[in-house]
């Protein structure tokens, strides 16, 4: 798999640098689509810039999502883990689930399906909503932020996940194929 842009998460400048992992042994999901690229960036560091996130995969992609949560804040309760987030406060530090990903193509470079999200920043929390806005800007909180990315086929079964950035294992319960 091929990690591009995901912030300081593995680096990213306000309009996206690269980080890759090879990921061709992936056995994580077991299943078909496998995750080969995700891609992650924001448009500016200013409210109302848009940031979009996308994954790529080998085949077609049914249902993506996308799990945000700030481990590296300092108020992150040490030692938690969660399965899942559905948004909101988790662990004592903000999260965000984001699933209204739209198909960008459905023959991108792995023969498969590409799927993008395009999220307004926002700079309060009380403004945040699922699907829509994102309090989490690359560029300046990447390194604290923790991403899972979960995919299902077409016929909606599960069939892949990845979490990248600053504490994988916060997510291991649900899913073991990590990228640091």
């Amino acid at each position: 798999m091929k990690l591009t842009a995901l912030a300081p998460l593995l680096a990213l400048s306000l309009v996206a640098c690269t980080a890759t992992k090879d990921d061709s042994g992936d056995t994580a999901g077991g299943g078909t689509p496998v995750i080969q690229n995700l891609i992650g960036s924001c448009g500016g560091d200013a409210p109302g810039s848009t940031c979009t996130w996308e994954v790529e995969a080998d085949a077609s992609i049914g249902t993506a999502e996308l799990q945000l949560v700030e481990t590296g804040d300092p108020s992150f309760e040490a030692g938690c883990t969660a399965s899942s987030t559905s948004g909101g406060l988790v662990c004592g530090v903000w999260s965000e689930f984001h699933d209204d990903f739209e198909l960008i193509t459905n023959d991108n470079s792995y023969g498969g399906d590409s799927k993008a999200i395009n999220l307004t920043l926002k700079d309060d929390f009380r403004d945040q909503v699922n699907n829509e806005s994102t309090l989490f800007d690359n560029a300046k909180i990447g390194s604290q932020l923790t991403a899972m990315f979960t995919i299902y086929d077409s016929t909606g079964a599960y069939a892949d996940c990845v979490v990248a950035g600053h504490n994988p294992s916060f997510f291991s319960e649900v899913c073991a194929n990590t990228s640091r």
